[in-house]
This record gives C-alpha cells, sequence and structure tokens, in this order.
C-alpha cells in the first residue's frame, strides 16, 4: 500500500504539474480567460496520466497502449473536466483568490476525480472468464441433495 502511496503522489504529480505549469502559462502569458487555461491545461494532464497510469500505476494489469483506450480515458475524464470548470468558476466567482491559486485547487479537486475514475471504471479489474470446467456435471456416482 506504501509503495502505491508514493507512486501516485510521486509519479502522479507529473500531470499535475504538466496541468498547472500549462494553465499557468497560458493565464499569465496571453492573458486568456482562467477556464480556457484550466481546460486546456487539464486535456494536456489527463494524456500525461494515461500514460502514467498505463505503464506505471496500474501496471499490474498488464495493460497496453490503444487509441480505443485513451478515448475511453478521456471520456471517463469528461466527468472531472465537469469538476474542473465548476471548481474553476466558482472559486474564481467566489474568492478573492490569485488565479494560481484557483488554477492549484481546480487541478487537485478533478485531479482527484480522474484518479477515482481510472482506478475504478477505466483501468479496473475484470474478472477471469467462466471456463467450461467449472461448467461440467457431477459424476454420475455424487449425489446432490
Amino acid at each position: 500500500m506504501r509503495e502505491k502511496i508514493l507512486k501516485f503522489f510521486g509519479l502522479g504529480s507529473a500531470a499535475i504539474v504538466t496541468d498547472f505549469v500549462v494553465s499557468t502559462l497560458l493565464y499569465y502569458l496571453f492573458a486568456w480567460p482562467l477556464v480556457v487555461c484550466g481546460m486546456v491545461g487539464f486535456l494536456a494532464g489527463a494524456v500525461v496520466a494515461y500514460f502514467i497510469y498505463l505503464k506505471v500505476t496500474f501496471a499490474e494489469r498488464v495493460l497496453s497502449f490503444s487509441w480505443l483506450g485513451l478515448y475511453r480515458f478521456l471520456k471517463a475524464s469528461f466527468l472531472a473536466a465537469i469538476v474542473r470548470v465548476v471548481a474553476l468558476s466558482l472559486l474564481d466567482w467566489l474568492s478573492g483568490f490569485y488565479g494560481f491559486v484557483t488554477l492549484l485547487l481546480s487541478i487537485c479537486i478533478s485531479s482527484a476525480t480522474r484518479y477515482l475514475l481510472a482506478r475504478f471504471y477505466v483501468f479496473r479489474k475484470i474478472a477471469p472468464p467462466v471456463t467450461d470446467d467449472l461448467l461440467e456435471q457431477p459424476p454420475s456416482d455424487t449425489v446432490i441433495r
């Protein structure tokens, strides 16, 4: 468990850092609206997170890259994107925080949402298929009551 926590915070921070750097640069260098910057950063962080989840976090599940898998991850991350927009909007509207603080808080909230979706939906463990030997009939000398 300790190893998983270290992986989550150590490698998972790469996606968060990517998200934060892209969002902040767009906000301060180009003066784009905060919500737009947050969403572009979110997309960049989501792509980084997919590869970290695929190759490191859920490596024991022996998964390989596929465009369909990436699409499924991005589609599932749509909920985290909605959470990001709501958090950005509410924090920007209701608080007097600086832009980077608002971005950082919304990144933390949506990254936690994205991780939970990845763990329990996108990269979930799939039960092994039922084989014919489980469906075999008992021997004829076995009495079933």
